[in-house]
């Protein structure tokens, strides 16, 4: 079963990272978010829950490459304004160096609801 972390800033269930602090390290995912309800069911370790995607909309590369490190996603929904040339860039950084696969969807926000 998917479940989809909403990366969109402003949105009433974005799920957040720790800010390092330090301008040469990324932002980072805590224990805490990995067993909360906003990531992945508490009963459950991380090799017996959902499958992970994220949800973002006109964010830059390294955020989402940041997330998909982090959070182990499996599958990314895309739901701004992105070219295709950004599409295949980042599905040219994450494979095979960060993932070994990944599924890329890109959607409306106005589809997002649907899901």
């Amino acid at each position: 079963m998917k479940k989809i972390l909403n990366f969109i800033k402003g949105s009433a269930d974005y799920v957040s990272m720790v800010n390092s602090g330090a301008g040469i390290l990324p932002d980072y995912a805590t224990k805490e978010q990995f067993t909360s309800g906003k990531a992945i069911d508490s009963g459950k370790d991380a090799a017996e829950s959902e499958e992970l995607w994220g949800l973002f909309a006109n964010d830059m590369p390294q955020n989402i490459l940041t997330r998909v490190y982090n959070f182990k996603l499996k599958g990314i929904i895309l739901a701004g304004d992105e070219s295709p040339v950004m599409i295949e860039n980042l599905r040219r950084s994450l494979v095979p160096d960060i993932v070994p696969e990944i599924e890329i969807v890109k959607r409306s926000l106005d589809d997002i609801t649907t899901l």
